[in-house]
């Protein structure tokens, strides 16, 4: 006979279930409570970026939060498409910088493209007070990293309008009247469609043209252009090219107008230990340009350099004639000098007078 059947105290035991409905509801939770917070930073950050009322906002908030570090006066539009900025002041403890006004108008769209477009990028009314930075110690060579973009960006315009640069109590800042660069980048090759730059005193106007690979040595080819004007008589104009690489660059240039010199030289190793070979010929000097009581004089010659930063030496011969002083008589120099551990070694200086 079966007891078990017979007792009838005797009951099976049950087994407790976990709670996985309610660990399910508190994970279902915590993911929407997330979900949620993540669309308020997208929708948050997309008025930010997308709205004027936004845009104001953000910087307001930003200078109440750097107590006086940043100043907006005004500011319309929107971060991303069309932004206008004026009255930007920047303070810290060693840097002053006030701008009239900023313009930036580009296509972030371009983004998701593969071409970013930047059709404006100006500012205008700049002055700048920085305290001179600490000189550094030289550690050996300098390198320079490959760039490669992953994608493609298009500078059409970008413009600096009357930049002053200088130390705190400075008599003479530096100052630049305008500058611009247009240029594009793909992948690593940058194609340099303008850069150029105009200074007020002296009167400079510089230009610049050509391209780059921003990767291995660095091979480039530019095609440079550049204009002086001082005072009533002084007019110098230059023009020239730079190419190779940064393992070695050759450099031609020719200077026109109140002085006229041709240049030919090569430049090796110039990031590690640069040193150069060259050639520099003297086509003319127009003396009075320079000093209104200096007679008019003939003055050609052609010299050689070859060095590099610790010594350098320079041989040639200089020849001088005044047309209107015929008892001036021609002179010519010959030279040999030396530099070398900030010693200037004079190892021949010939003087010579031809009647």
């Amino acid at each position: 006979m079966n007891e078990s059947a017979g007792n009838p105290e005797t009951v099976p035991s049950e087994k407790v279930a976990p709670p996985r409905r309610r660990r399910r509801s508190w994970s279902r939770l915590a993911l929407t409570v997330l979900l949620q917070l993540l669309l308020v930073a997208l929708l948050l950050l997309g008025w930010v970026l997308g709205t004027q009322s936004g845009l104001r906002f953000a910087l307001g908030l930003a200078e109440d939060l750097t107590s006086g570090l940043l100043r907006v006066e005004q500011a319309d539009g929107r971060v991303l498409g069309d932004l206008h900025l004026e009255g930007v002041a920047v303070r810290a403890p060693d840097l002053s910088m006030d701008v009239g006004g900023f313009d930036l108008r580009w296509r972030p769209l371009g983004l998701f493209t593969g071409t970013l477009r930047i059709l404006e990028l100006s500012a205008r009314d700049i002055d700048i007070e920085a305290a001179p930075a600490e000189q550094q110690e030289e550690s050996g060579s300098i390198s320079l990293p490959a760039i490669v973009l992953p994608l493609n960006m298009e500078l059409e315009q970008a413009l600096v309008e009357r930049l002053s640069i200088g130390a705190p109590g400075a008599e003479t800042p530096v100052r630049v009247e305008r500058a611009a660069l247009a240029a594009s980048l793909r992948g690593s090759e940058l194609t340099l469609k303008e850069l150029s730059v105009s200074l007020p005193e002296p009167l400079v106007n510089a230009q610049a043209q050509g391209g780059a690979q921003l990767d291995g040595d660095y091979p480039l080819e530019l095609a440079l252009a550049w204009d002086l004007s001082q005072g009533e008589s002084i007019r110098v104009k230059g023009e020239g090219r730079v190419g190779g690489n940064l393992k070695r660059l050759t450099v031609e240039h020719e200077l026109s107008g109140s002085v006229g010199v041709r240049l030919a030289a090569a430049v090796e190793a110039v990031l590690d230990a640069p040193s150069w070979d060259g050639k520099i010929e003297i086509l003319n000097l127009d003396l009075p340009a320079f000093q209104a009581d200096l007679p008019a004089a003939d003055v050609t010659g052609l010299l050689q350099t070859r060095g590099d930063l610790q010594d350098a030496r320079v041989t040639g011969n200089l020849t001088g004639e005044a047309p209107d002083l015929p008892d001036f008589g021609r002179l010519r120099v010959d030279l040999d000098l030396t530099w070398g551990g900030q010693v200037l070694e004079i190892a021949a200086l010939e003087l010579t007078e031809d009647k």
